[in-house]
């Protein structure tokens, strides 16, 4: 099986530096993680939108907009930002083909990747074309960070720290059996009445 990926890169100062999200490729050595029933949207779309361009998909265009003004709304959605300080220069999108790696390769990797195109030039904040392009699409290039409830903050990033060192099978086994466990204890409840 292959996917076709696009890895959002920034720049800071020379080297560019990838942004890792929680659940499509991206690392080469990071299993699979399993997701269902939950469907990651945010990841799930930049799997559609690498199928296209960014021409189609403006969203994604606002989405390193907000990456290059270090969003704290955007960053709560990947897995690592390599600047948490301070925001990066310059911005842009490489698209990727992910493929499975053999079995018995020699190597600890679940994936292997080949460099397909550019999917986005590099952006920077200061360019009057990426204010013009999110403008044009609807987008207001003022960023207004929306209020969030500051409280639950701290909370989902203990969940998402359990979850993510949780085996998979374990964790979809645990919720399986906790959402069957009321039910069963009404089924041994009515049985009780008649004696079984």
């Amino acid at each position: 099986k292959q996917w076709y990926q696009r890895r959002v890169r920034d720049r800071h100062d020379r080297d560019w530096q990838e942004f890792e999200f929680l659940y499509k490729p991206g690392d080469l050595s990071r299993a699979p993680p399993v997701v269902a029933p939950h469907q990651p949207r945010l990841d799930w779309q930049m799997w559609f939108a690498a199928l296209g361009s960014y021409n189609y998909n403006p969203w994604i265009i606002n989405l390193a907009y907000r990456l290059l003004n270090n969003s704290t709304d955007v960053s709560n959605l990947i897995k690592h930002n390599p600047f948490p300080e301070n925001p990066p220069k310059f911005i842009r999108a490489l698209k990727y083909r992910y493929h499975y790696t053999k079995f018995g390769n020699g190597t600890r990797d679940w994936w292997t990747r080949d460099s397909q195109e550019i999917y986005f030039p590099p952006l920077a904040l200061y360019q009057p074309t990426l204010k013009e392009f999110l403008d044009y699409h609807g987008y207001t290039t003022p960023l207004r960070e929306e209020h969030v409830d500051q409280t639950i903050i701290p909370y989902m990033g203990m969940i998402r720290s359990v979850v993510d060192k949780t085996d998979p099978v374990v964790l979809i086994w645990t919720l399986c059996l906790a959402s069957f466990l009321p039910h069963f204890k009404a089924l041994r409840f009515r049985f009780s009445l008649f004696g079984i």
